[in-house]
């Protein structure tokens, strides 16, 4: 965002992800130094807990919802581009 290549970026974990972020110290730096720049970092609560993630990754600046409906709406507008790694 500093380089204002996008208006808004916005990261979502889900599954797998989520474990790797709630074990690597190195990660959750990361995280939250880029959520300084104003991207936006969200986690599917559901998974979160599966992996007893969701305090930590709340405690890191993650916003751990029910992330269905804003990937539904990324995927059907046109105003969204989506990245999935």
């Amino acid at each position: 965002l500093d380089r204002e290549y996008f208006k808004r970026l916005h990261v979502m974990f889900w599954g797998a992800s989520i474990l790797v972020l709630k074990e690597n110290s190195e990660i959750q730096k990361l995280v939250m130094d880029i959520a300084k720049s104003g991207v936006e970092f969200s986690s599917c609560v559901v998974c979160s807990d599966e992996y007893e993630a969701t305090d930590t990754l709340e405690s890191i600046g993650v916003t751990c919802n029910h992330t269905g409906e804003l990937m539904t709406e990324a995927l059907r507008s046109d105003e969204w581009a989506t990245l999935t790694i």
